[in-house]
């Protein structure tokens, strides 16, 4: 858990301006997608699996739509964690379609 150096006891909580940034924050990620050369650090992958549990998972499934756009002839997969673990790759699986 993030533990920040002044708390606020009443509004505006810290989750607000979290939550107010969130615009500059995506615009941030989109600029740096862009600008980022995914071979320099991926090499050329068969395939891209992602994965997390809970809001990581939502997260996986975001940025698996994110890398989808990076990389359109790569299959890119967000897979549950549990199911990763247990070799189904059937069940909470999300593909992103180029």
């Amino acid at each position: 858990m993030v533990a920040f150096p002044n708390p606020r006891r009443r509004h505006p909580f810290h989750m607000h301006d979290m939550i107010l940034g969130q615009p500059a924050f995506v615009a941030e990620a989109l600029r740096r997608t862009d600008a980022a050369d995914v071979s320099s650090f991926l090499g050329t992958p068969r395939r891209l699996v992602l994965t997390g549990c809970g809001t990581s998972f939502h997260a996986a499934i975001y940025a698996a739509r994110v890398f989808q756009e990076v990389l359109p002839f790569v299959p890119v997969l967000a897979i549950h964690a549990y199911d990763l673990a247990g070799g189904s790759r059937k069940r909470n699986r999300a593909r992103c379609e180029p």
